[in-house]
């Protein structure tokens, strides 16, 4: 579980420019996308639980982050390019 979170928050943090603490806790638009991002890709293989646990998120707030993901997907074309280069990153690593 640790080694999967550290390498999306790795990928996801080298693709937006963002360390692991801005991505995390920064309210500007472009790095909630991200988080939304990170939460979404780790929701794949983790329960919400370990989410938590990794993050250090509330509960709540990673409930709403992998609820809204899909609203916030289609209305972003940024959003759902990051997705594909960080998919496409992740991909080569395994």
């Amino acid at each position: 579980m640790r080694e999967f979170y550290q390498n999306v928050m790795a990928v996801v943090c080298r693709h937006t420019g963002f360390n692991e603490l801005q991505l995390l806790h920064d309210r500007h638009e472009i790095v909630t996308d991200a988080r939304h991002l990170l939460v979404h890709l780790l929701g794949e293989k983790l329960t919400n639980q370990e989410i938590v646990h990794a993050t250090g998120l509330l509960k709540q707030t990673v409930s709403r982050l992998m609820n809204g993901y899909a609203i916030r997907r289609k209305q972003k074309f940024s959003l759902r390019c990051l997705e594909a280069d960080v998919r496409r990153e992740l991909e080569a690593v395994s």
